[in-house]
C-alpha cells in the first residue's frame, strides 16, 4: 500500500489536559509532523452545549460537549458528546480510529459508524480499571469489578488492532484472541523536546531555591499508593543529610503529605502545587533524583505511570517500585534503582544517589539515553504509524480476497 498521508481520528473519553488525553495529544501531534491529518476528540471541560475547535501545532483538537458526561458510575456517557463523535465517524471518511479507552463515547460512535464507513479500528489499552479496587469504592464489589472487566474486555472486540501499554495487557490481548501481529506494544511516551536536562543550578537559581539542598523530586496526584512505603526511609534519609527536601508537584494526595509531615518532614516539603508544562521542566531540573511509588497488584502490574517518562527526559535518577514495566525500563536503562518494600534498602539507594555526584550524573545521563532512544514520543509515533498500515493492509487483502 502506497504510503500517503492518512486521515486519523483519535478519539479520547477524557477532559481536555487530563489523563489518556496526554496519551492521546502527544501520538496525535507526532502522527500530524508526520504529515497525516489528525483529529483529537476529547471532552469538554468547559462547554456543557457547545462543540469547540482549535488548532494546535498541525492537529485538530475537537472539545465535545459535557453535558450529562457522568450520570452514573462511569464517566463517557454525555449524549452530546457521542452523538458529535458519530456524527464525524458518520459523515468524515477516516482511514483509522483510535480508540483511547472502553467509555460508551468511544466505543458506541465506532459500533454504529461501521453500519456505514470502512475504517480500521484500533483499541487502545492503557489501565486495567477492573482490577483498580484500591482506586474504586465499588470496584471492592467483586460483581462489580467482573462487570467492568466483561465491559474492558468486550469494548475490544470491534476492534481490528489494540495498543497496549504495559507487557500485562499485552499478554491479557493474547489471551482475548488477538494475534501478535494485530497487537502493538506502545508504552507512555517520554516529551524529549520539551523536557530537557537543565542545568540544576540554573535551575533553582530560577525557582528561588537553595544550591546546597538535596532535592527529591515527585510529580504528585491526588492518589498516590506505593509512595507511602517511601515515607520511613525519607524520614531516616532526612537525619543523615539535613539538607534534604522533598519537591512535591502537581496536585498532592493528602494522605501521603499528612504521613510525611507525621514523621517530621513538615518543614522540608516544598509545595508549589500544579504547574504549567512551560514551568515543569524548571522544577524537574531543580530536582537531585526521583520516585515512582506502587503497590503490587494487577493493576499496577497493567500501568505505566506517566510521570516516568518525564522523569527520564529530564536526565536524573530514578528510584522505582519493583512493578510492572518500570521495573524493566529502570534497570535495563541503569537509569536508577528498583526496590522492593524493604525500608533500608529504600533509604540505602536514596542515600548513595544524594551523596554520589558522579554517580547521580552517570544514571541520570543513562536515563535521558532511556528517554531518547526507546520513549520519545516521535518514535513511538512513527511505530503506530506502521502498525496502522500494516491493519489498513490487511483489511485491504481481505476485501480484496472477499471480492474475488
Amino acid at each position: 500500500m502506497e504510503r500517503r498521508p492518512l486521515r486519523i481520528a483519535l478519539t479520547a473519553s477524557f477532559p481536555r489536559d487530563i489523563g489518556t488525553y496526554w496519551r492521546a495529544y502527544h501520538m496525535g501531534l507526532e502522527l500530524a509532523h508526520r504529515g497525516h491529518r489528525v483529529t483529537l476528540f476529547c471532552i469538554s471541560d468547559k462547554s456543557r452545549w457547545r462543540v469547540r475547535r482549535e488548532w494546535s501545532d498541525g492537529l485538530e483538537l475537537v472539545e465535545c460537549p459535557n453535558f450529562l458526561n457522568r450520570p452514573l458510575i462511569s464517566h463517557g456517557m454525555g449524549p452530546l458528546d457521542i452523538a458529535t463523535r458519530l456524527k464525524a465517524l458518520w459523515s468524515e471518511p477516516f482511514d483509522v480510529v483510535h480508540g483511547f479507552e472502553y467509555y460508551a463515547d468511544v466505543t458506541l460512535p465506532v459500533v454504529l459508524a461501521k453500519l456505514r464507513r470502512r475504517f480500521v479500528y484500533v483499541s487502545d489499552w492503557c489501565d486495567w480499571f477492573s482490577q483498580a479496587a484500591e482506586f474504586g469504592r465499588l470496584l471492592r464489589f467483586k460483581p462489580v469489578a467482573n462487570l467492568v472487566g466483561l465491559l474492558e474486555d468486550w469494548a475490544r472486540i470491534p476492534a481490528h488492532g489494540v495498543t497496549v501499554i504495559s507487557r500485562s495487557l499485552e499478554q491479557h490481548a493474547h489471551d482475548l484472541g488477538f494475534s501478535e501481529p494485530n497487537v502493538l506494544y506502545l508504552p507512555g511516551g517520554a516529551p524529549v523536546d520539551t523536557v530537557r536536562p537543565l542545568p540544576k543550578d540554573e535551575a533553582r537559581s530560577r525557582l528561588g531555591m537553595d544550591p546546597a539542598w538535596k532535592v527529591v523530586g515527585y510529580l504528585a496526584s491526588t492518589h498516590a499508593p506505593g509512595m507511602e512505603r517511601f515515607a520511613g526511609p525519607l524520614a531516616a534519609v532526612s537525619r543523615e543529610i539535613p539538607e534534604l527536601r522533598l519537591l512535591l508537584i502537581g496536585h498532592m494526595d493528602k494522605t501521603l503529605e499528612r504521613d510525611l509531615r507525621e514523621r517530621g518532614l513538615g518543614e522540608r516539603i516544598i509545595l508549589p502545587g500544579f504547574v504549567s508544562q512551560e514551568e515543569l521542566p524548571l522544577y524537574l531540573a531543580a530536582s537531585d533524583v526521583f520516585l515512582v511509588g506502587l503497590t503490587q497488584n494487577a493493576y499496577n502490574e497493567a500501568r505505566w505511570p506517566s510521570k516516568l517518562g518525564e522523569y527520564l527526559a529530564a536526565g536524573r535518577p530514578v528510584i522505582g517500585s519493583d512493578v510492572g514495566d518500570t521495573r524493566q525500563v529502570i534497570a535495563d536503562g541503569k537509569a536508577g534503582y528498583v526496590v522492593g518494600e524493604d525500608p533500608s534498602d529504600i533509604r540505602d539507594k536514596l542515600s548513595l544517589i544524594l551523596s554520589d555526584a558522579s554517580l547521580a550524573d552517570r544514571l541520570g545521563q543513562n536515563a535521558r539515553r532511556v528517554a531518547e532512544e526507546r520513549l520519545a514520543w516521535p518514535l513511538l509515533a512513527a511505530g503506530l504509524e506502521d502498525f496502522y498500515r500494516k491493519l489498513l493492509s490487511s483489511q485491504h487483502s481481505q476485501s480484496t480476497n472477499g471480492n474475488a
